[in-house]
């Protein structure tokens, strides 16, 4: 009991209540300007830890030491009066009530907080939007384990050019990607993807075991070229990343031939098979390089095109055809060459620098001739699908696209086009299991990612879509942005949206203004929308662009797949114009084929039949 009064007497409950109090208050402040502030998600934690290690500090403090008129003065020495003892009861009626106070908002904090669980499909009605809690919208990335390397994997780095000009950078690459394209094919051996390998060009003091890790391969085959007069010398060394020993190597001088050339990528990859001791069906694995042209000199050119075409460009695009069409002039009968020129031919109307009705037919007739010369290349049926599903002939497309991964299951092009296809037929389940079977191949085929995310926000995973988002971004990856301005905006999160149109529109603030009132304002008509445009693009830019006004079929003419499947397109939350929107939407799929391929294979689960010739969609 002597104990207990001593604590009273100096005071220590009292600074005990009041330290509860005040602290209590620090930490709803602290908690308050880390999310307005957007400070980082640990600093209300650094708050509340130092005001749990100073409590026990502030206690000792008010056994030893006690504020009075004249100053802090030892405990023993101060004296109590009338007035003090007055004081102190005011004081000990204050800190009871806010102690009651901190427990009935904590009681009721508990009482109300959310509960989450999993949303169904999202519905957005006219005149409702839904909101979702932001929790979800900052969802946590979540650290997946890694997995674990395989034996039978292997990256194939980019050879070095060892040629006394140094300009054989693109012949040193190619022979390396010839050997990664026969190894790929071998179903039981894991190869990191040319995106992936080639990526660590330049970067050869990370050193191996390095390089493999972050590859996630075990094994890696390195190599230069030496290119002089006519002959060539070509070294190549396999090694095992997790011991950092060499397997094999060996350094071939050859006459400069292309049948010389692959005689040497077929004999290193028959090599590499046999020290990783492959087994396929029962038999050791055999691999073959086919000679794809007699000329040196049209194979060189080929080389040169391809690798313009890894970083193709509006610029470098022309320079790419004019290659190709070099190469066919010496060996007409070159289909890799025909193969190459219908994918450029196919990318151009993207790069601004035509109209489809220009190039797809160029494309077309390029890979047909491809597929003449040589009916086992996948690349020509992936194009050929490519084109029909643009041009609305979906059945066609789908049956190319399966013909192109019968000859070449492992194609990134061709996974990734028959992913979207899948997608703009609304089976976004199919869509899905294509997009990551995508990024499972290759990890940096940023397209796919994208689509992922896509395909997630219209199955209303809208969770999951924000994790991957989240990681992108801290990946310096911006593209995803535009698939996320309508869902913010959808949901009525304003900071997300702001942060979308920021780096959308980083220089054109006024647009940025625009887009936001009217993805937040359904009272903001689309004429008052493109009048507005107009009338700050003369201003700021001195350009009058009534022919860029937005509208409803010019939305419908983007890809297919983000037209029709959005759920969170802004003009459905505007009535005037959520009937036409949906005129137009039916029209494109009956445009497109998309009824028949239903009626031919089953509906999507958002669409359904109605008799035997119609149907609707939610």
């Amino acid at each position: 009991m002597n104990l207990f009064n001593e604590l009273k007497r100096r005071n220590v409950f009292r600074i005990a209540g009041i330290y509860a109090v005040v602290g209590w208050i620090l930490m709803q402040v602290a908690g308050t300007l880390e999310e307005s502030l957007n400070l980082p998600v640990w600093f209300d934690s650094v708050i509340t830890a130092g005001l749990l290690i100073g409590f026990p500090v502030a206690l000792l403090l008010a056994w030893a030491f006690e504020m009075t008129p004249e100053g802090v003065k030892p405990t023993e020495s101060v004296e109590g009066d009338a007035n003090t003892a007055s004081s102190s009861k005011k004081m000990d009626s204050v800190i009871i009530v806010g102690i009651v106070l901190i427990l009935v908002l904590g009681l009721w904090q508990q009482m109300t907080k959310p509960v989450m669980t999993q949303s169904k499909a999202t519905e957005i009605k006219t005149t409702e939007i839904k909101t979702v809690p932001s929790a979800e919208i900052r969802s946590p990335i979540k650290i997946v384990k890694e997995a674990e390397i395989v034996d039978a994997s292997i990256a194939v780095l980019a050879f070095s050019d060892l040629s006394q000009a140094g300009d054989q950078g693109y012949f040193s690459d190619g022979i390396a990607e010839e050997i990664l394209n026969v190894l790929v094919r071998i179903d039981s051996l894991k190869v990191a993807s040319r995106t992936s390998a080639f990526g660590f060009k330049g970067q050869e003091a990370l050193g191996i075991p390095t390089i493999a890790k972050r590859l996630k391969v075990r094994h890696v085959l390195e190599g230069s070229v030496r290119r002089s007069g006519d002959t060539v010398r070509i070294t190549a060394q396999l090694i095992d990343a997790q011991t950092d020993t060499h397997l094999w190597s060996e350094t071939f001088d050859r006459e400069l031939t292309t049948k010389n050339i692959f005689a040497v990528q077929d004999e290193i990859a028959g090599a590499i098979v046999k020290q990783l001791g492959l087994i396929i069906g029962g038999k050791e694995a055999t691999t073959r390089v086919k000679v794809a042209t007699q000329s040196l000199d049209a194979y060189e050119l080929y080389l040169k095109a391809q690798e313009l075409y890894h970083v193709r460009s509006e610029d470098n695009l022309p320079k790419i055809v004019k290659l190709y069409e070099k190469a066919l002039a010496i060996d007409p009968d070159f289909a890799e060459a025909w193969a190459g020129l219908s994918a450029t031919y196919l990318v151009f109307p993207g790069w601004g620098l035509g109209t489809r009705e220009d190039y797809f037919p160029k494309a077309k007739k390029a890979a047909e001739r491809a597929s003449q010369l040589d009916d086992k290349l996948a690349l020509p049926y992936t194009i050929s699908g490519g084109i029909a599903s643009m041009e609305g002939d979906a059945i066609w497309a789908i049956e190319q696209m399966d013909k192109a991964l019968e000859l070449d299951p492992k194609s990134l092009q061709t996974v990734y086009f028959r992913a979207a296809i899948i997608l703009d037929l609304g089976y976004f389940n199919q869509a899905e299991s294509g997009f990551r079977h995508c990024l499972e191949l290759d990890p940096n085929y940023e397209i796919c990612r994208r689509f992922l995310l896509v395909t997630l926000l219209f199955k209303g995973n809208t969770k999951k879509a924000n994790e991957l988002f989240l990681a992108a971004l801290l990946k310096g990856q911006m593209l995803y942005m535009g698939a996320f301005v309508d869902y913010y905006g959808s949901i009525g999160d304003t900071q997300g949206l702001t942060f979308m149109l920021s780096g959308l529109y980083k220089d054109d603030f006024w647009m940025r203004e625009l887009m936001y009132k009217f993805h937040t304002d359904n009272s903001y008509s689309l004429d008052a929308f493109n009048t507005d445009v107009r009338s700050n693009n003369l201003h700021h830019n001195g350009e009058d662009t009534p022919d860029d006004d937005f509208s409803i079929q010019r939305a419908a003419d983007q890809f297919l797949g983000d037209f029709l499947w959005s759920p969170y397109q802004p003009i459905l939350r505007r009535p005037e114009l959520r009937n036409e929107y949906l005129r137009i939407q039916r029209k494109k799929i009956q445009k497109y084929g998309l009824d028949d391929y239903w009626r031919k294979h089953g509906f999507p689960p958002q669409c359904r039949a109605v008799g035997d010739d119609d149907f609707e969609c939610d």
